[in-house]
């Protein structure tokens, strides 16, 4: 065979080695990049829920005051306002867990 034959296939050689680590570099910096959207959305997710739940804590205790017996007598139309109140942040919270 020529050598000139042989400087051909070495380039082409070198040519798709070349074409297959650049592909393989485009893939790995967009799964990277994939990978660090996926974590920061997660990362907000967790914050979210740990915000709900703080809400529903609250929420609760907040509730058992107002339903107390001696907290309904002594103050009866500010406990029917806080009670509507209770149920519209419940309604925002269910909505908010779907």
């Amino acid at each position: 065979m020529h050598p000139i034959f042989y400087i051909f296939l070495a380039t082409i050689i070198i040519l798709i080695t070349g074409f297959v680590i650049s592909s393989s570099r485009k893939n790995l910096k967009k799964e990277l990049v994939l990978e660090k959207t996926h974590n920061e959305i997660q990362n907000k997710l967790t914050i979210v829920q740990e915000q709900l739940n703080s809400l529903e804590k609250r929420l609760t205790n907040v509730e058992m005051i107002v339903t107390d017996t001696k907290f309904t007598e002594s103050s009866g139309r500010e406990a029917i306002n806080l009670k509507s109140e209770l149920t519209e942040l419940k309604s925002i919270i269910k909505n908010l867990k779907k």
